[in-house]
């Protein structure tokens, strides 16, 4: 039987910490990979339910350079919408910069991005509580509360 020892232990040990460090990140970023897959394919039933719901199509739909593809744009326009504003991935052709370069386009674009940043707060300001607008119950944490969450 062979016995490993000394520095020949330390090497093999770390070798298969950082083997099984990278199948652990493969898998989250297999895992993120179908995540996105699957949100694309969500986008479009996600905006027929809500047609369903109230009878009406939305008028503008937009959306990050993930969902960028021409087929969610068609998916989109077959449902009722009348202006999809989502970035295409990639580099897209001369025909589709200037249809991205339109002030209608980035009009749009602009109020999705600031969007991002109350949905950020509100997340924030909300981080390790439980959703206190739907269970007053719950510990809260914010100005109103005296307690803030804290970051590491």
């Amino acid at each position: 039987m062979l016995r490993i020892t000394g520095e020949l232990a330390g090497l093999a040990q770390r070798s298969t910490i950082d083997a099984e460090r990278v199948l652990s990140n493969a898998r989250r970023a297999l895992s993120r990979a179908a995540g996105r897959a699957r949100g694309r394919l969500q986008l479009a039933p996600t905006i027929k339910r809500a047609k369903q719901r109230t009878g009406t199509a939305p008028r503008k739909v937009a959306a990050d350079r993930g969902y960028g593809e021409a087929k969610v744009d068609q998916d989109l326009e077959d449902i009722g919408v009348e202006t999809v504003v989502i970035p295409r991935k990639g580099q897209p052709g001369q025909a589709r910069r200037e249809h991205e370069r339109a002030p209608s386009f980035r009009r749009l674009i602009k109020w999705r991005t600031g969007s991002q940043g109350r949905i950020s707060h509100l997340n924030t300001a909300t981080a390790g509580t439980a959703h206190s607008w739907t269970d007053a119950s719950a510990p809260g944490s914010g100005a109103d509360t005296g307690s803030w969450p804290t970051t590491s």
